[in-house]
């Protein structure tokens, strides 16, 4: 079980940089490898086709806020594949502050069951938002590498905080 988990989130990290790397249906071919349904990655490569679709937008962020809605277990390792993979493709047609609101007002409600995504080559749109310091304040970061000692991919400046 710990093997399949383990090669399910392989797959999905292999998929964002694919993704991140213009190369969409190596993406794809990956996401379905991780477990994530035909019928979601239909919608989501929908998405990418029709990036202005409101509706399609809001069935996608539906599915986000509730992966169980698509018969997947809410602690899963597919719901979790699922959310980075819907994640993903927004953040490939520009979707950055509409990835911003959805993941703080997640925060608030839920809390953000990985922050590892955050992180990731494909985020760096978000990092560079004036938004994500957002992100770093729900989470308390700023004041735990205060503590401690700053990543190389953020700083504290007199005025604010830098991400890349």
């Amino acid at each position: 079980m710990h093997r399949q988990k383990q090669n399910t989130i392989g797959y999905w990290y292999s998929a964002d940089l694919h993704l991140y790397n213009d190369q969409v249906d190596t993406a794809f071919d990956h996401y379905h490898k991780a477990s994530v349904k035909t019928e979601d990655l239909n919608q989501l490569r929908e998405l990418i086709n029709q990036p202005q679709d409101q509706v399609l937008l809001q069935a996608v962020t539906d599915l986000y806020l509730d992966p169980s809605g698509s018969s997947y277990s809410k602690i899963s390792a597919e719901s979790f594949v699922l959310n980075g993979a819907i994640t993903s493709v927004l953040l490939y047609i520009g979707e950055v502050d509409f990835i911003i609101n959805l993941d703080i007002n997640r925060f608030k409600s839920k809390g953000f069951e990985n922050t590892e995504r955050l992180f990731l080559p494909a985020y760096k749109p978000v990092r560079k938002n004036v938004r994500f310091i957002e992100y770093l304040q729900l989470l308390k970061l700023p004041d735990y590498w205060d503590k401690t000692t700053w990543p190389k991919f953020c700083k504290r400046t007199e005025a604010s905080i830098v991400c890349q």
